[in-house]
């Protein structure tokens, strides 16, 4: 079996820099990088006492040339290498098995490196400082009560420490032999260098062969928090350990709540591979999994297997569980398949996919599909089957060609509502786009041809016209002070109702721009030509089936800078003054193929249009007024912008007058933000009646992130239209009681309607390497798969998951990820 990729990736390198680089480099006197030469002498190691007299110096000889001595007394060490209270002969004297590990309790861990997971653990591991002060990466020094020369090679005896830069290794007994380049290590071995430490009682190395040989072992990486032991730890190669009767963790060494045991574990670092024989999963001291063969990848690298299950429960759909499978097919390209069982509608099946290719780009592809819906659905009857598709695409062929490509389809308009109902996103998306187009650009030109497309989602919302193809041609500006400005667009408009009108439209805009910059001013006006032309088919009789509108259009866009700059704060001040004049012409009754009011916020009215589209040229004439801050300091950010908008001549055009906001001749806008860095921050948008005061839009929310694990957030919104105002309030955040306890929550209330639209409630334990979270959300759902309801039709749903991790390996019901996401802003975290 394959366990597949584990949350944690763990980077088991730093064993091999432990045993290959460091060990094998003192067996063959600081060359561990280039092979054996088989034509030289044997080498073995001359150590002599340094000029100070405090330690040794060891250097590779030939055996001919070295003269046998034995040394009784033991050199001092010396005065400017101060071993911290964790390091080197001090160690030995930690009374417990743990602080042998590095780990200290939470007393002993300094307050500034007291973070979340230290907390959580009572503890961290704390490694020595390494002085590596006028040490050399090549030179080997050495120190020992007693040496002496032997026939075969030499041996150093009593508190033997030999040290290259930061690596080291300490035994109470090191012997040499020479002729088959090795090193036998005996009792109180200790390997240490940054970030690893390995301990054993016996220990082999031979530079020959490029294996070392380890017994009784322990072994801790100390940044990926991850220790174990094993009774034999072999090195088999120079990217290979193989473990024998060995257990590992990602938990504190003093409370073992999970471990995973193997009766062999090989790590395969070249193959980017790990495999277990005999492997059980035990939780305090219990085996809840066995698993006679198993593999899994090791660092970075994607392995093929079985991926951990998710669970959940709705009051619709039942109980539901998913068990993905995933094959890593090659480097750039590899697969998903996630089975999932639904209690009331059956057998569900996703196949996802991905490839990255120099011709392609990036590549997803992902199909899901239900044989028989047992629990029907509106529209749909029992046992028939859905479907979905979702494509993305996205390349950059050179510095001219690009392309980009998203689809999204569905086999009915409530396929998301009820077979992905778990996402919140999917119960309130009103339309699926499929789009995509492929660009060019020159130094002068920015051709594009595209396509796009709308799908309901909502048996009571109509598809809307479909632009296939649409060709645009535009000049790419120079940014010089006066220069051309011309765009040319073409679009065939086409609707799945063959009875609707059709047909081709063509728009241009043609002109000269004035592009002025100074150190604390600028100057932009533009004025052109546009021109709008239609070729319609399925017309009534009598109707112009080629009307054409045009229009002149001038823009003024001027402002200015004013800095303040102090020991502390940069302050800027830059009021700007916005003129549109657009002489349009109302005449046309042609539909509405993609033209829409931009978004009800005051950026709108620094725009060419308030409408997005060329279906009509409007008759404007307004002009923005504006002040903007922008406040910095060294702990706070603060922007706001204070704009007033008047339109000189009423809007006539039926398009804006249908919006609430444009029935006013004055507005004023104000929109702030604020980011303190003790995490609080503030942002408020509104849009008023300059002359009446009454507020037409208004966003406001605050919010309190003090630590990456608690956040709080309070939002409230109000949109006045003439089809559906509404009045929401918001709140959600995740709390942490204690180290171990968090309270998850989030909720929006529709205040016109005096309803629950969505509330999320859920608890987290949080220990030091595992993870549960219960979470209970409710919402409201439409019946019949309808989208325009009023809050007697709404039906209450309700939806339970779970989440149990197992930090390092992973765990099942990582899909309330998701959920927590999209429901609680400002939340982002994933299983680790």
């Amino acid at each position: 079996m394959a366990l597949a990729t584990p949350q944690r990736k763990t980077k088991l390198h730093p064993l091999w820099l432990a045993l290959a680089p460091a060990l094998a480099l003192y067996a063959s006197g600081g060359q561990a990088d280039a092979p054996p030469d088989k034509t030289s002498a044997p080498t073995l190691y001359r150590c002599e006492a340094n000029r100070d007299n405090t330690g040794w110096d060891c250097d590779a000889a030939p055996s001919a040339s070295l003269t046998p001595r034995t040394v009784s007394a033991k050199p001092t060490r010396t005065t400017n290498q101060q071993p911290s209270p964790a390091a080197g002969k001090p160690e030995s004297k930690l009374t417990t098995d743990t602080a042998q590990l590095d780990w200290q309790p939470l007393a002993r861990v300094p307050a500034d490196q007291r973070d979340e997971d230290c907390v959580r653990c009572s503890g961290r591991y704390l490694e020595p400082d390494f002085d590596t002060s006028g040490a050399s990466g090549d030179n080997i020094n050495a120190s020992a009560d007693n040496s002496e020369t032997t026939p075969t090679g030499s041996v150093l005896s009593g508190d033997v420490l030999l040290t290259q830069g930061a690596r080291r290794i300490q035994a109470d007994k090191v012997t040499i032999t020479t002729d088959s380049e090795s090193l036998q290590l005996e009792g109180n071995i200790r390997i240490r260098e940054p970030g690893v430490l390995l301990q054993s009682q016996a220990a082999v190395i031979s530079r020959a062969n490029q294996t070392a040989k380890l017994s009784q072992a322990e072994f801790v990486l100390h940044d990926d928090f991850l220790h174990g032991r094993a009774e034999q730890l072999e090195q088999t190669g120079t990217q290979s350990l193989v473990l024998t009767n060995s257990a590992v963790s990602y938990c504190a060494p003093d409370d073992p709540s999970w471990e995973l045991h193997a009766d062999r574990l090989e790590l395969d670092a070249e193959a980017g591979v790990g495999r277990a024989e005999g492997a059980k999963l035990k939780v305090k001291d219990t085996t809840v999994l066995t698993l006679p063969n198993m593999s899994f990848p090791v660092g970075d690298t994607r392995k093929s297997g079985v991926l951990w299950p998710s669970i959940s429960n709705d009051s619709e759909n039942g109980a539901t569980i998913a068990v993905p499978l995933y094959a890593n097919l090659a480097p750039n390209y590899d697969v998903l398949y996630t089975p999932m069982l639904m209690q009331e509608r059956g057998f569900h099946q996703t196949l996802a996919g991905r490839y990255l290719g120099k011709s392609t780009g990036q590549l997803e592809l992902e199909l899901g599909y239900i044989d028989s819906d047992e629990l029907g659905f509106a529209g749909g009857s029992v046992g028939q089957n859905r479907w979905h598709i979702n494509l993305t695409q996205e390349a950059e062929y050179n510095d001219n060609w690009s392309s980009k490509i998203q689809i999204a389809r569905i086999s009915d308009p409530n396929y998301l509502r009820d077979l992905d109902s778990g996402r919140a996103n999917s119960r309130y998306q009103d339309q699926l786009s499929q789009e995509g187009y492929l660009r060019y650009q020159a130094q002068y030109l920015d051709a594009q041809i595209s396509a796009r497309k709308l799908q309901s989602t909502a048996l009571d919302l109509k598809d809307s016209y479909a632009s296939l193809p649409q060709l645009e041609v535009s000049y790419r500006s120079q940014n010089r002070v006066i220069e051309p400005v011309l765009t040319v667009q073409w679009t065939d408009f086409n609707h799945s109702n063959d009875q609707a009108i059709q047909g081709e439209r063509t728009y241009t805009n043609a002109g000269l721009a004035l592009n002025w910059q100074g150190a604390g001013a600028y100057v932009k006006a533009q004025a052109t030509f546009q021109d709008l032309s239609y070729t319609l088919d399925n017309l009534p009789p009598g109707i112009d089936d080629k009307p054409t509108a045009s229009a002149d259009r001038f823009i003024l866009d001027a402002g200015l800078y004013f800095d303040r700059r102090t020991s502390s704060a940069l302050t800027t001040i830059s009021p700007q003054i916005y003129y549109l004049n657009n002489t349009g012409d109302d005449s046309l009754s042609t539909p509405l193929f993609d033209t829409r009011i931009r978004s009800a916020h005051s950026n709108a009215w620094f725009k060419p249009s308030l409408t997005v589209g060329h279906d009509r040229l409007l008759d404007e004439n307004r002009v923005t007024a504006a002040i903007e801050l922008n406040h910095v300091t060294d702990g706070s950010v603060f922007d706001a912008r204070l704009a007033y908008l008047s339109f000189i001549d009423t809007p006539a055009t039926p398009l804006l007058t249908t919006h609430a906001m444009y029935q006013y001749d004055e507005l004023i806008g104000f929109n702030a933000e604020a980011h303190w860095d003790s995490g609080f921050s503030a942002s408020l948008d509104i849009i008023t009646d300059a002359q009446s005061g009454t507020a037409l839009n208004q966003f406001a929310e605050v919010s309190w992130q003090p630590s990456t694990d608690t956040l709080l957030s309070l939002g409230y919104s109000k949109v006045d239209t003439l089809m559906a105002p509404r009045e929401q309030w918001h709140v959600s955040g995740a709390y942490r009681l204690s180290s171990q306890w968090r309270v998850l929550f989030a909720g929006n209330v529709d205040t016109r309607h005096n309803a629950n639209l969505e509330t999320l409630l859920g608890l987290e334990y949080d220990s030091c390497c595992w993870r549960v979270r219960l979470v209970h959300s409710q919402y409201q759902d439409v019946p019949d798969g309808l989208y325009y309801q009023t809050e007697l039709d709404w039906r209450e749903e309700q939806q339970v998951q779970i989440e149990v991790v197992l930090k390092g390996l992973g765990g099942f019901g990582q899909a309330i990820d998701s959920t927590l996401n999209q429901l609680i802003r400002g939340f982002h975290e994933a299983t680790r």
